[in-house]
């Protein structure tokens, strides 16, 4: 009995076994069948156009790629690292082209217009415009002040110059004997403490003295010219004679004479000046 059941559980095992492989191979080939359903669905969905949304290269090449959204190809293109709308749209090429991947990725968030990008681009123009333009105005102004600031230098060296010149004259004059230079008149020098002859030589001012010597004077004399009485005959009888009377020449005869006199302790010297000095 106990052999009968051995062997009956045996082939049930065996049996199950069987079974076991049997469903086995059903499913084996049943992903088989799958696999190449889904080959085949790939292959349709290949020659319908569609794939995987994401960048491709851009057909119409007027960008680096352009957006597959997986039904078809859209306006969306990559501008320096941004996307953005083709103002073209999807007019110059063929969209039933075969998208190229290439290893790109951008967010689709990121997009923003054409003319939103040509209005910053404006923007931007104006700015480094105005910017330009300030440098010019501030290099104008620097150079102005830059002129200015040479013209007062120029001026204050100028004036330093002028009173370095006065002091060396102020100096020299107290250093020197005679002392400050007071003035001079006809080769006569006069200073503090000496006074120079025009034959250039020099006297102390102590013990010496000047006068001033004048003679003769200013003498007129009238008379009638012959001329004068002729014409006036002539033109209106013995009245136009009588009137040549009165108008009478007058000469003047300046006789007047002026000297300076100087006298020091070791003897004198006497200047002839115009008369007219003396007045």
């Amino acid at each position: 009995m106990e052999a009968q059941r051995d062997s009956h559980r045996r082939d049930s095992d065996k049996g199950d076994s069987q079974r076991r492989d049997s469903d086995k191979g059903d499913s084996q080939r049943r992903d088989g069948q799958g696999s190449r359903a889904v080959a085949d669905d790939e292959v349709l969905n290949r020659r319908e156009g569609e794939v995987a949304p994401g960048w491709y290269a851009d057909p119409s090449r007027r960008s680096h790629t352009r957006w597959h959204d997986g039904q078809g190809w859209t306006s969306t293109i990559a501008l320096d690292g941004a996307a953005v709308i083709d103002p073209e749209g999807l007019a110059g090429f063929d969209p039933s082209l075969a998208p190229v991947s290439i290893p790109v990725s951008m967010p689709v968030s990121e997009q923003v217009s054409v003319g939103a990008k040509r209005s910053v681009d404006r923007s931007e123009r104006r700015a480094l415009k105005a910017a330009r333009r300030a440098v010019r105005d501030a290099e104008r102004a620097h150079a102005i002040a830059i002129a200015e600031a040479h013209r007062r230098v120029r001026d204050t060296e100028i004036s330093r110059s002028n009173q370095l010149q006065i002091a060396n004259t102020q100096l020299a004059e107290a250093e020197s004997p005679s002392g400050k230079r007071i003035g001079e008149y006809r080769g006569v020098v006069l200073h503090e403490r000496t006074l120079t002859t025009p034959k250039g030589g020099t006297v102390w001012l102590r013990g010496c003295s000047a006068d001033v010597e004048s003679g003769g004077n200013l003498s007129m004399s009238h008379r009638p010219t012959l001329t004068r009485m002729a014409a006036g005959g002539l033109l209106f009888g013995g009245i136009g004679m009588l009137g040549s009377l009165a108008a009478q020449k007058r000469e003047v005869a300046d006789k007047r004479e002026l000297y300076l006199l100087i006298q020091t302790g070791e003897g004198g010297m006497v200047l002839q000046c115009p008369p007219d000095d003396g007045l």
